[in-house]
């Protein structure tokens, strides 16, 4: 019997020994992927600031394209002629009636600048901006003129009145002959 007790007792303390081994075999494994958890974890974390930095930039981005898509209502990009703003003096004109004559563009303000208003083109080394000169001439009463003007600040696009001439004849007629230099902007496409 006592043989096989003593077979009894070496499988028992195999079978504890299995598992023990067993038992600190899963226990390395487990620490093992605690450390692998705790590496993703931190690489989740990462990725979610990531993911959340992105999406400020983005926002950011968004607000830039519309600020850009506003300024260049303002300023649009690349023109050489400024037709979109013909069109709108034509349009304001025509609402309010007035004789247009001529425009003339300019390629530099001293052509169309004779009173020595200070000459823009310095505006170019300034953000890309490279200014246009337009030269109005129509027919108005003086109260058209104002409206005129006052349409004219409203437009989206910026212009600048440098300069304003009426002449009448020596005879008094309500109509006078105006001429007005306008400056607007571009900026240069890069």
């Amino acid at each position: 019997m006592r043989k096989k007790e003593l077979v009894l007792f070496t499988i028992i303390a195999l079978f504890f020994i299995v598992i023990l081994f067993a038992t600190l075999w899963q226990l390395k494994v487990n620490r093992s992927l605690k450390k692998q958890l705790s590496s993703k974890n931190e690489d989740l974390d990462k990725a979610k600031k990531a993911n959340q930095r992105l999406e400020e930039l983005e926002h950011q981005l968004q607000l830039l394209k519309q600020k850009e898509a506003q300024l260049n209502k303002v300023v649009p990009p690349g023109e050489k002629e400024p037709l979109s703003l013909i069109k709108s003096i034509i349009r304001v004109s025509a609402d309010i009636k007035l004789s247009l004559k001529s425009f003339t563009l300019a390629k530099n303000a001293s052509t169309v600048n004779a009173a020595g208003t200070p000459d823009a083109s310095g505006a170019q080394g300034i953000a890309n901006i490279t200014p246009l000169y337009l030269e109005v001439n129509f027919e108005a009463t003086y109260p058209q003129v104002i409206v005129f003007l006052e349409k004219i600040k409203k437009l989206t696009r910026f212009v600048d009145v440098t300069e304003i001439i009426l002449k009448g004849d020596n005879v008094i007629v309500p109509r006078q002959a105006v001429t007005m230099k306008l400056t607007t902007y571009t900026s240069i496409k890069q």
